[in-house]
């Protein structure tokens, strides 16, 4: 690939397009990630991506006649700055050859031979390194606590057993909303509030590693309104009892947290550091996570719709019960997620202003924000005053969530344009245009069918 002359030639096209500020295309922003990709790997090649080693103090001499030298730790940067592996040598260099020899002689399938024999364990060769290397400045190099977290939460992966208890959740609630049996009302809620609890977990690692709330880019943010959408449910499921208002969020989480957990290619769930506009966390609490978990109380209200929408196919008129209650949460649900998506926008209009210097600008990601607020509200306006009824309720809270997804996914992923650039990514447009067109025709035939049964009981 680097050999490969028509690389060099894209490389420089997404190299003019930057120089002119022009909007990135889906095939650019992926040329982009693919460019920072392979400088990634040309650092690691290099030796220069990993800082492995902390400087040792630097000290400077004061010598005056008859005194002796004065240490004085010099301040800055550079201080602070480690050694990458291109850059180390002695006897930290030849460690580190001998941990390289150990993982080669740790893999399996790799044929041993009699010179192996002196070749020390993986971890004894590490540990042995790591003593070398705290030994260069034992005040920066870290305990290993923090390591250790980090490979738990690694291997654990609590988001991935988190929807495997959510699913499990979502299956007994569906037995207990037709069957009306106990046992599975409760054993829905037990496995719902384990998930839910590991999920939570899961969170606290990340908040403990990254020292902010997680919520900095497309993976975090679909975690978090996987998060958010259980709560809602939770709360919601206890003061109705309806059962289908748990199954929904469980289906909601399973559905995020497998999207998280299988495309890692397009949602990174690797822990990086803050864009400089977002290191500011009383901002990032209060705005992002405001305005994302409003988007959990419009994804609990989506997939009730989509779950009513299942009566309007069957021919069930709109007046059944368990319509009437479906459409009862989902006006709640709505209720909840204006407040939340406009205390969102207002307190982002803040945080512009403190950042940018000015409280509105038609951001793109602004924009569709307010489009998405002011959707929501003239749907709640038109139930109150009875222009939109059961069947409207389970139509429009489908219909409308699509805002919110061009809101969240598709200014970052699609429009690639707007001061939000730290949000950005390339990728899955193909699967979510996929999902939305799919939706909407549910959306059509249930509709038609419930319009074709009523004119049908009327004739």
């Amino acid at each position: 690939m680097f050999a490969n002359d028509r690389t060099g030639l894209v490389f420089q096209e997404l190299a003019s397009f930057r120089e002119t500020k022009q909007k990135l295309t889906p095939y650019f922003q992926a040329v982009q990630r693919l460019e920072t990709q392979l400088s990634v790997y040309q650092a690691i090649k290099a030796g220069m991506m990993f800082r492995v080693i902390p400087p040792k103090p630097v000290l400077a001499s004061d010598v005056h006649a008859g005194n002796a030298a004065i240490p004085t730790a010099m301040p800055g940067k550079e201080k602070n700055r480690w050694v990458s592996l291109s850059e180390i040598e002695g006897p930290l260099k030849d460690q580190f050859s001998i941990v390289a020899k150990s993982f080669i002689h740790a893999l399996p399938g790799v044929e041993k031979s009699a010179t192996d024999a002196n070749v020390p364990s993986l971890r004894q060769a590490v540990t042995e390194f790591q003593n070398l290397a705290r030994a260069e400045n034992p005040e920066l190099y870290p305990d290993g606590k923090d390591i250790s977290i980090e490979v738990h939460y690694e291997e654990m992966h609590p988001f991935r057993i988190a929807w495997l208890l959510y699913v499990t959740a979502a299956i007994l609630m569906a037995f207990a909303w037709y069957s009306d049996k106990a046992i599975y009302v409760r054993s829905g809620w037990a496995f719902a509030i384990l998930a839910f609890l590991m999920h939570t977990y899961g969170f606290a690692l990340r908040v403990y590693l990254t020292g902010r709330p997680p919520v900095s880019n497309m993976y975090e943010s679909v975690i978090w309104v996987a998060w958010g959408t259980m709560l809602f449910a939770f709360f919601f499921e206890a003061k109705q009892r309806a059962r289908f208002i748990l199954m929904a969020g469980a289906i909601v989480a399973t559905f995020c947290n497998i999207v998280a957990d299988k495309v890692p290619h397009i949602l990174d769930s690797s822990l990086q550091p803050l864009e400089p506009v977002l290191r500011s966390n009383l901002w990032l609490t209060v705005h992002v996570l405001t305005i994302t978990i409003s988007y959990s109380a419009f994804f609990l209200a989506w997939a009730i719709g989509n779950m009513g929408l299942a009566y309007a196919v069957h021919g069930e008129t709109m007046t059944n019960p368990r319509v009437e209650s479906m459409a009862v949460a989902i006006y709640r649900c709505m209720q909840v997620g204006v407040v939340l998506l406009a205390a969102g926008i207002i307190l982002g209009g803040v945080w512009a202003d403190y950042s940018w210097g000015r409280f509105w600008g038609w951001d793109p990601k602004e924009t569709w924000a307010l489009i998405a607020l002011l959707e929501y509200i003239a749907i709640l306006h038109a139930r109150l005053t009875g222009w939109v009824r059961n069947l409207g309720m389970l139509v429009w809270s489908v219909i409308a969530f699509n805002l919110v997804i061009m809101a969240w996914y598709g200014v970052n992923y699609v429009l690639g344009a707007g001061l939000h650039s730290y949000g950005f990514g390339a990728g899955g447009v193909e699967y979510v245009s996929a999902f939305v067109l799919a939706d909407l025709a549910y959306v059509g035939f249930a509709y038609a069918s419930s319009r074709a049964k009523r004119a049908q009981a009327d004739a």
